[in-house]
């Protein structure tokens, strides 16, 4: 048997309007940078966010709706930061960061 070689990672190029469009709908939202920090490392699900949960685990500066915060995650996969998991289920209740919300969080 032979070893298969891993490839090397490529970083994918977002078009500069994407990334302006982006980062813009990011800094728009009720939302901290911790939130997406956590995001990017694991799935964070709906309910760490709201209420006063999403203040205590520093997501968010005051308390939001469900409501409220679904609809800003659901424009935020829109925009192409952030898309929802998925297990042997279907579609979770979690969101994590895509490749283009890592590298908006990378700086």
């Amino acid at each position: 048997m032979t070893a298969v070689q891993p490839q090397k990672t490529q970083r994918l190029e977002f078009p500069e309007r994407t990334l302006k469009r982006a980062a813009r709908g990011m800094k728009c939202l009720p939302f901290k940078l911790e939130l997406f920090v956590t995001m990017r490392d694991r799935s964070v699900p709906l309910l760490a966010i709201v209420d006063s949960v999403g203040v205590e685990n520093n997501y968010t500066r005051s308390p939001l709706n469900e409501l409220r915060v679904e609809n800003s995650l659901l424009w935020l996969i829109q925009l192409g930061v952030l898309r929802r998991e998925v297990d042997g289920q279907g579609i979770t209740d979690s969101f994590r960061l895509t490749p283009l919300g890592r590298q908006l969080v990378a700086g």
